[in-house]
């Protein structure tokens, strides 16, 4: 029972560290260059884990994630969440061009990994029997 309530825990830590690296990249984006420079650094100095969720949030919008992108991202990779969320977000699509679309996208961006692609597969499967 502790063990479960260290790793929700870190879990919950996480999260709220990456919802404040969000709002704070939001911020930085209104500064100048030096002063989003100056900022960061201070960051950096009281909270190592913030800053480079900071530049985390830079490096995705760099890749063109959304801000909904950047929250698909954040579900679990081996508990299986972000290919379940994906798969059924795909499924709500029309047509197979979409659904296909939509997975490149994603594909494109490296929300699906190579682990992702393959749960993917796996629910196709399951979902075609």
């Amino acid at each position: 029972e502790k063990i479960k309530d260290v790793l929700q825990n870190q879990t919950d830590e996480r999260f709220r560290i990456k919802q404040e690296a969000e709002l704070l990249h939001a911020e930085l984006k209104t500064l100048t260059p030096d002063e989003a420079n100056a900022k960061i650094k201070e960051i950096k100095k009281v909270n190592k884990p913030l800053a480079d969720a900071i530049a985390e949030t830079k490096k995705d919008e760099d890749l063109g994630l959304t801000y909904t992108d950047r929250l698909i991202k954040q579900l679990g990779v081996d508990n299986g969440e972000r290919a379940k969320f994906i798969f059924d977000q795909a499924e709500e699509l029309k047509t197979k061009e979409e659904k296909n679309a939509y997975l490149k996208e994603l594909k494109r961006k490296k929300i699906i990994s190579d682990k992702v692609e393959n749960q993917l597969k796996k629910l196709i499967k399951e979902s075609q029997e």
